[in-house]
This record gives structure tokens, C-alpha cells and sequence, in this order.
């Protein structure tokens, strides 16, 4: 991934930490869509997904089968995702340089990521 901001951490259990994350927010992004709109949709976080989603602090973007593989797919300030196909499978995370991958950054990322998808009231998505 080309971002001089960014640095690849290369460690097992921080990785395995974040697909835990995402495990999580899936959950929580399909309860709130369903919660507005009274339907199922499959999440960005699912292969072959059709729509991405953004508010105001987490961009969530499918995988792009035609897009560059270290387009990133989860963005949040400080960190970026990415993964293969599938959001548990290849991925590969990325944090500012100026940050240390402590437990209390990651969850205080998963903490934001949460409320900003509980206090979404439209949960619009986007191609």
C-alpha cells in the first residue's frame, strides 16, 4: 500500500485482534441496516457485496475485484484494513506511523466505529 503515513504491522495476534473487530462491526452494521431499513443486506464486510458504506468517521468499501488489492477497505483516522475477497481472509493492516498498536488504540477505534454506526440514521450506502 502506497501511503507514507502508514505502517504495515506485521503481527499475528494484532491481525487476528482486527478480523476479531470487523467480526463484530459486521454484526452491528447489518443490525442497524436492518433496523432502518426492514430488510437484509449483505455488508460490505461479505464477498461479492454489490454496495460500500460511509458516515462520518468509518469508511467500509467492498472488495473490488477490479481494484488495485491494497486498496484499502476499512478506513478510520489512524488506521486502514485490507483484505482479500473476504474480510477474514489476506488481510493485511495498516496504522500511522505515530501511533503504537497498543490495546487501548484498537479499542478505542472499535469503540468510534460503533457509536458511529448506532447513530447513523439513515445507513445509506454507495457502489
Amino acid at each position: 500500500m502506497e501511503n507514507n503515513n502508514m505502517k504495515y504491522i506485521n503481527d499475528e495476534k494484532i491481525t487476528n485482534l482486527v478480523i476479531a473487530m470487523m467480526c463484530y462491526i459486521k454484526d452491528e452494521w447489518e443490525r442497524c441496516y436492518w433496523n432502518i431499513h426492514q430488510k437484509q443486506e449483505d455488508s460490505p464486510f461479505v464477498s461479492g457485496a454489490y454496495l460500500s458504506y460511509k458516515n462520518d468517521y468509518v469508511t467500509i468499501k467492498r472488495y473490488d475485484y477490479g481494484a488495485d488489492e491494497e486498496t484499502p477497505n476499512l478506513i478510520v483516522p489512524g488506521m486502514q484494513v485490507v483484505w482479500y475477497k473476504h474480510f477474514k481472509r489476506g488481510v493485511d493492516v495498516y496504522i500511522n506511523k505515530d501511533i503504537e498498536p497498543t490495546l487501548e488504540f484498537f479499542t478505542d477505534i472499535l469503540d468510534k466505529i460503533l457509536k458511529s454506526i448506532q447513530k447513523d440514521k439513515t445507513m445509506d450506502t454507495f457502489y
